[in-house]
């Protein structure tokens, strides 16, 4: 069974918060308290604050005619769907890995 290495981690960042990809990775997965600790080493934001600032700052690009609502949404999704590309690409990784280690 693959172990997640760090730049495997370092590929999660902001979408998911240590305890989500613990849950999602279970064993092959260090502790959530580690997985923060190597968020800490390379980055300065939590992954709650990144992800605060990148909705911030996709308002520089904002249609102005759109209202908040509708655009807070489409960046929700844009983000979600990010977020799951992320996730697929790491657990495609794995299954390759996994194979080839057999």
């Amino acid at each position: 069974m693959y172990i997640l290495q760090e730049w495997d981690y370092l590929k999660l960042y902001p979408f998911f918060q240590p305890e989500q990809i613990k849950a999602e990775f279970g064993d092959r997965a260090l502790s959530a308290r580690s997985i923060a600790r190597i968020f800490n080493k390379h980055y300065k934001a939590s992954t709650k604050t990144q992800m605060a600032k990148m909705l911030k700052a996709s308002y520089a690009v904002v249609d102005i005619e759109a209202n908040d609502a509708t655009w807070n949404e489409y960046v929700g999704e844009e983000l979600k769907r990010m977020s799951e590309e992320r996730l697929a690409k790491v657990w495609d990784e794995v299954s390759q890995i996994e194979a080839i280690l057999g």
